[in-house]
């Protein structure tokens, strides 16, 4: 059941610990979207070669990472924090507590 404010209409929604954590679980599933091609190349390398995969597919690991790393910087969290953020306010679904601290991009 949604909040009520006194007049009766809905409360808006504040942005909580949960919230964030959600957010940066979207960053990074955007981040690994982007760079599908490079996780694909890593996934075939893997079922190619197994329990060798460590050794055989570095190489595709490490261009992999690379991808993922360069939509994973501070000022791409920082963008896409303040992005969404806007557009939730926007729409009037939420209310920025204050007293959250910016948690810094996830890791």
């Amino acid at each position: 059941m949604a909040e009520t404010t006194a007049s009766g209409a809905e409360a808006p929604k504040r942005w909580s610990r949960a919230a964030d954590e959600k957010l940066r679980k979207m960053f990074l599933a955007d981040a690994r979207k982007r760079c599908d091609h490079k996780v694909r190349e890593f996934v075939d390398c893997s079922k190619r070669e197994g329990l060798a995969v460590v050794w055989k597919c570095r190489e595709e690991n490490k261009n992999m990472n690379a991808c993922v790393s360069d939509f994973t910087t501070d000022d791409e969290w920082s963008r896409y924090r303040a992005d969404k953020i806007a557009e939730f306010l926007k729409n009037g679904q939420i209310i920025v507590d204050s007293s959250i601290a910016y948690p810094g991009p996830p890791k």
